[in-house]
């Protein structure tokens, strides 16, 4: 007879090292069993980077089981505030074996022997991260055992963008090695693998680019030819490329660092460690950079290396608050400076505008957007935190359909998101919802009972709706109240640019 088994997930990603196998409780119905599953994931194996480079679930990530030859999906739900553990509900016929796949799609398959996946040719960027639904990880559990072990299938190629005219990179393995593919998994040895390709390109490409960090998942190899990168402008100006002129070799959970493109300003000093600026999407006069510094004494180069940017007094960099800058020859640069005051990470931010720099230590920097939030606006039902990385469009706009919008970061601000669709254009009312689709208390809801940025209430805090201005920042506000589920944005046709920017409650929609 078969067992209906509800498997419940809940994933520990950073920090962990052994897991728990949680007590096997009957369920009141005759033939059924409750599961609980407890799972870790090395730091190397992930969804989603944060802005800090740690490992994060994000709500909303679909992973594929397998029991035998039924294959369902589970959704993250649950997600905790800091990111590291998520909940996946699913209910499968019993078995001695289950696989997990992350992330699901048609090709992820399982025939009763081989399972089948697939790393795609054709991705869309995700700044600060790996593309979406890219970064393939496995796991098996077997023998009655209640924990999952997910490992990378792939290794990372870095490429960090700097300028705002680069609209998509084309990574080649030279020499005919493998940058996608399809393909079927080997679990045979300690670790599983990638096992024999059925289809495999040597191109991979990353579409809809912002500035900032690349991570681009790519099968594990040696290779004496070396890479092309080669990437596109939004100007119409020539394709540029450059070629890695040594052997390289990655493994699964590696990362192979190609470089800087399109780099303008540099946050440089003495000291072995430097940061490239890049321009942000939100602000034409702004450039920014996080990443890791040593100790020691610091300036922007600018323009050419005859001139520099440097405080115009002092050297403290005044952490977390805007100060002037003084534009100088680099022959000055010995007695005017910053001075970072210890190892660590920070965020650098130029504002040409305002003509200041501001330096942000990780102590104060600047941190995601957090909703806590209850379906319907009822406390009662539950309050679910989100770290926003992700809505869904939902409205007439969409056609009543809910459309996913994967958001990249600004480097400058982790509270101003940017969506870029490329071919894909947006117009119509719509709604921005947090989720899609969440499991609270025993009780599953929707982008109906969703937290959504929408329209701002009337003066009375009634539902409206506002029509957005192309290239024009709008006011928004946030809520899971009837009011603001049941208000609408109508977005100007042709878009393809959205910016959410969250710490100041507005949006701006337009096209490129």
């Amino acid at each position: 007879m078969m067992k209906k088994n509800i498997l419940i997930i809940t994933v520990f990603l950073a920090g962990l090292t052994a897991c728990t196998k949680e007590q096997v409780k009957p369920s009141v119905d005759d033939g059924m069993v409750e599961l609980t599953f407890t799972a870790t994931i090395s730091p190397e194996t992930r969804t989603v980077l944060s802005d800090d480079y740690q490992v994060r679930w994000m709500d909303g990530d679909v992973v594929a089981f397998f029991s035998g030859t039924t294959k369902v999906t589970g959704t993250a739900a649950e997600v905790s505030a800091d990111g590291l553990s998520a909940k996946f509900e699913v209910t499968l016929p019993e078995s001695d074996t289950y696989y997990a796949v992350y992330p699901d799609s048609d090709n992820v398959t399982y025939d009763g022997t081989t399972l089948n996946a697939e790393l795609y040719q054709y991705r869309p960027g995700t700044s600060g991260s790996f593309p979406n639904n890219s970064n393939l990880m496995v796991g098996k559990a077997a023998g009655g055992e209640t924990h999952f072990q997910f490992h990378n299938l792939c290794g990372l190629v870095k490429i960090h963008v700097c300028s705002t005219d680069i609209s998509q990179l084309q990574l080649k393995v030279l020499g005919g090695g493998v940058t996608s593919g399809r393909f079927t998994v080997d679990f045979d040895g300690e670790v599983p693998k990638i096992g024999t390709f059925t289809k495999e390109w040597t191109d991979t490409y990353i579409q809809r680019v912002l500035p900032g960090d690349y991570y681009i998942p790519i099968p594990p190899q040696s290779n004496k030819t070396g890479i092309q990168l080669t990437y596109t402008h939004y100007s119409g100006s020539p394709t540029s490329w450059f070629t890695t002129d040594k052997t390289f070799s990655l493994e699964a959970g590696h990362v192979l660092d190609l470089g800087v493109i399109g780099a303008s300003y540099v946050f440089r000093g003495a000291a072995s460690t430097k940061l490239y600026l890049s321009h942000v999407w939100e602000n034409e006069n702004v450039y920014a950079a996080k990443g890791t510094l040593k100790a020691g004494n610091y300036y922007i180069g600018y323009k050419t290396e005859e001139s520099a940017l440097v405080p115009a007094s002092g050297h403290d960099i005044h952490d977390a608050a805007p100060s002037p800058y003084a534009e100088v020859t680099t022959n000055d640069v010995e007695s005017q400076y910053w001075t970072i005051p210890a190892d660590g990470t920070y965020r650098i931010v130029l504002d040409k505008g305002a003509q200041t720099v501001t330096i942000y230590s990780e102590a104060n920097d600047l941190q995601p957007k957090v909703v806590e939030w209850s379906p319907n606006g009822a406390v009662a039902n539950g309050t679910v935190t989100t770290i926003v990385g992700k809505v869904h469009a939902y409205g007439a706009g969409t056609s009543w359909g809910v459309k996913d919008m994967y958001l990249n970061p600004s480097v400058a601000d982790p509270q101003v998101l940017i969506l870029y669709s490329g071919d894909t254009k947006y117009a119509g009312l719509m709604k921005f919802c947090l989720t899609k689709s969440i499991t609270l208390n025993g009780t599953s809801y929707n982008q109906n009972n969703s937290y959504c940025y929408s329209s701002p209430l009337t003066a009375d805090s009634k539902r409206q709706n506002v029509t957005v201005t192309a290239g024009e920042w709008t006011s928004i506000e946030g809520g899971s109240d009837g009011e603001h589920r049941n208000s609408y944005m109508s977005i100007p046709s042709g878009t393809n640019v959205i910016i959410f920017d969250l710490r100041n409650m507005r949006i701006k929609a337009t096209s490129k």
